[in-house]
């Protein structure tokens, strides 16, 4: 079960730049050992593709994720990785794709573009400090 978010810490993250929204995730995905993705009624994920940069979006919580749905990608509902899955399966499918993991964009789409190698090597650091 993931934690409770308010409308006005939702905002609050929205509004750090990229890099702080990034260990922002970082420490929440950490903690609650979870991580979240748009995907379709076919579970399909989310790509986003902007100035030919292709990348996946993920947040630390689904109310992230739903705000960023929205307006744009409103066929596109939250999904759930455990946070294990996430590192160990997720990301080594797109080692090597060109595809970028873009972690918690805000609602002007800024966002902080990670390789999956880098993402998974910055998560499992983290992990490594819970133990």
């Amino acid at each position: 079960m993931t934690y409770q978010i308010h409308e006005k810490e939702l905002q609050n993250v929205f509004n750090l730049n990229a890099k702080e929204r990034y260990e922002h995730f970082i420490g929440k995905t950490c903690d609650w050992e979870e991580v979240w993705l748009l995907s379709d009624s076919k579970q399909c994920v989310l790509k986003v593709v902007v100035e030919d940069v292709e990348y996946i979006p993920v947040w630390p919580h689904p109310e992230y994720a739903v705000a960023f749905a929205k307006d744009s990608y409103s066929e596109y509902g939250p999904a759930q990785l455990d946070i294990y899955s996430f590192v160990d399966s997720f990301l080594k499918e797109f080692v090597g794709l060109n595809i970028k993991i873009g972690v918690l964009p805000n609602l002007e789409t800024t966002v902080w573009l990670m390789t999956p190698e880098d993402l998974q090597k910055d998560i499992s650091d983290e992990l490594e400090q819970y133990e």
